[in-house]
């Protein structure tokens, strides 16, 4: 039973991996929530993945303007470039949304993935743990809604973080926001 589930989890996170390369615009299609807003808060398609810990995957097509993912695509890849780590692919993006337990609040988080291999996406998804990581997440500083950027690479012992505004103004170059 025990490689029966295991064989269910890989064959789910392959086709989370297929979705992503683009191989089913008619899925995606189907699920486009975002109109003119800039993403999506509280999405009524089905997620199609959801973690151990209750963190919802969504691809990013239909849940974020598009213009949106081609800018933080490229910020990762410049940061990424900066820092000497592979830059993330194009495809898959996800969609995440999850919460926080803080001092008994619990607290969302949006975020917007992307991976540098297929690998690292198996590891970050199945294993709730990514060691080699492009994100960013939505971040509400001063009461304006910024972009705070992480790359990882375990590897190299880095993490670094970059906070921008929705502008496109840099906050912090090395810091989150």
């Amino acid at each position: 039973m025990k490689h029966l589930y295991k064989y269910a989890r890989q064959l789910l996170i392959f086709s989370l991996f297929m979705l992503g390369q683009g191989f089913s615009f008619c899925v995606l299609a189907q699920t486009n929530e975002v109109g003119d807003k800039l993403f999506v808060a509280e999405p009524q398609a089905k997620p199609i993945y959801v973690s151990k810990g209750g963190t919802r995957y969504w691809h990013c097509e239909g849940m974020i303007a598009p213009k949106l993912i081609e800018i933080i695509h490229s910020e990762l890849s410049v940061i990424s470039k900066e820092e000497g780590v592979p830059p993330p692919m194009n495809l898959p993006c996800h969609y995440k949304i999850g919460s926080l337990e803080f001092a008994g609040n619990s607290i969302p988080f949006y975020s917007i993935d992307f991976y540098v291999s297929k690998e690292s996406m198996v590891t970050c998804i199945e294993k709730d743990f990514c060691n080699n990581f492009r994100s960013m997440n939505f971040i509400v500083k001063n009461e304006k809604l910024h972009r705070q950027y992480m790359v990882t690479n375990i590897e190299k012992k880095l993490t670094r973080m970059a906070c921008i505004d929705m502008k496109g103004k840099v906050v912090s170059g090395k810091a989150g926001c």
